[in-house]
């Protein structure tokens, strides 16, 4: 094995052994009162839900498993859609948001406070734009597919 100091290794005392706990509770500002998850607007592009929480919880330091929301976005598009956060001060979100870590590829804005969290199936009704790039319109009526309208005969 590795010459170590005897022991069982693992978790132990001394060097290495559990990174004091960070106390949030001091951390929490008044004005969310009694509600204890922070709401906020995560706009994205080119990433999926999941993949854009990950970068946000590596960037605020805290666990991607404090992020909830009500659906996940396609990875494909230019989404925005609401996510919450337990115990998350709004604070963090904007000093994080001030830097623009993310250029404007990803951004948390519109920061509330809830007295609970968004939950998988919330979504209340989709609102999407569909955006055509990079088409030539003279093909239309040849492109296959069921575009709906050109010429269906009788």
């Amino acid at each position: 094995g590795k010459g170590g100091k005897g022991g069982k290794g693992g978790k132990g005392g001394g060097k290495g052994g559990k990174r004091p706990r960070r106390d949030n509770r001091i951390d929490w500002p008044l004005e969310a009162g009694s509600h204890r998850y922070l709401e906020f607007t995560l706009y994205k592009e080119n990433r999926d839900t999941l993949h854009a929480i990950l970068q946000l919880a590596q960037s605020l330091h805290v666990s991607q498993n404090l992020f909830t929301f009500a659906g996940t976005k396609d990875r494909r598009a230019v989404t925005a859609q609401r996510v919450s956060a337990f115990r998350l001060p709004a604070s963090k979100i904007e000093q994080l948001m001030a830097r623009k870590p993310f250029g404007d590829s990803l951004v948390a804005s519109d920061c509330t406070y809830a007295p609970a969290p968004l939950r998988l199936g919330m979504l209340g009704g989709n609102h999407f734009t569909i955006t055509l790039r990079d088409v030539d319109g003279s093909d239309a009526a040849d492109g296959g597919g069921d575009a709906g309208g050109g010429d269906a005969g009788g």
